[in-house]
């Protein structure tokens, strides 16, 4: 594929590579007036004649070793596995939250359907271990948590 390098004021077609140290190649795509161009592996500006990346912690550049680069690629594969982990496991934790929280709504709704059913104070019920044990309360009156003694 050719890419429109800008000459002055003529634009000349040319498909460049950029080679790392363990043989990898990347298109250069981004050129600029005069030929400048961005390096495809660190997006750092390179004057025309550049057949390095001038970056020196580019993998591209002349002062990288192909163990360097190696290790490198490996740690970051390393870090993109561990999140990818990380993000399935907060998934999961939301997902098993989520359902926790619909179960406690529906024993919830059961709880308060039972009470109103017998007629029980909701707020005693709130008030109990309702999960567990629910206390299901008949007061005399119906201002008994709100009437002051």
């Amino acid at each position: 594929m050719s890419v429109f390098l800008p000459r002055g004021d003529a634009v000349v077609t040319e498909a460049r590579v950029m080679r790392i140290a363990t043989g990898e190649t990347r298109q250069i795509t981004t050129w600029f007036v005069g030929g400048w161009f961005n390096c495809p592996w660190c997006g750092a500006a390179n004057p025309p004649e550049a057949q390095h990346c001038d970056n020196p912690a580019c993998w591209a550049s002349k002062h990288a070793t192909a163990e360097h680069v190696r290790a490198e690629q490996d740690r970051r594969a390393r870090e993109a596995a561990e999140r990818e982990q990380r993000l399935r496991a907060a998934e999961a934790q939301a997902a098993g939250q989520q359902r926790y929280q619909e179960q406690r709504a529906a024993l919830w709704a059961e709880r308060v359907a039972t009470a109103t059913e017998r007629g029980a104070c909701l707020t005693c019920l709130r008030r109990s271990r309702w999960e567990t044990e629910p206390r299901y309360r008949r007061h005399r009156r119906t201002d008994f948590h709100t009437a002051k003694a």
